[in-house]
């Protein structure tokens, strides 16, 4: 948990993917470090037209490759 006042990106390393295929390109850095991954998908926008074809099995994809992973769906 972060201190107080504090921004969660002041405190470990965040990556943006925009699809879990781009991770091969730094898999080898992360691998290398304690990495814990959550992923977020598919934001509920009341519009299903809006959802992320793949995002979901992308996100379970990660999860194969770091255990720890923890995968997360916002819905309003």
């Amino acid at each position: 948990m972060s201190a107080p006042n504090r921004y969660l990106i002041q405190d470990v390393s965040l990556y943006y993917y925009s699809s879990a295929s781009l991770i091969q390109f730094t898999w080898e850095k992360q691998h290398k470090l304690d990495s814990r991954v959550v992923a977020v998908v598919n934001p509920d926008l009341e519009n299903p037209t809006l959802n992320l074809r793949y995002a979901e099995r992308e996100a379970r994809d990660v999860a194969r490759l770091f255990p720890q992973a923890v995968s997360c769906r916002y819905r309003s």
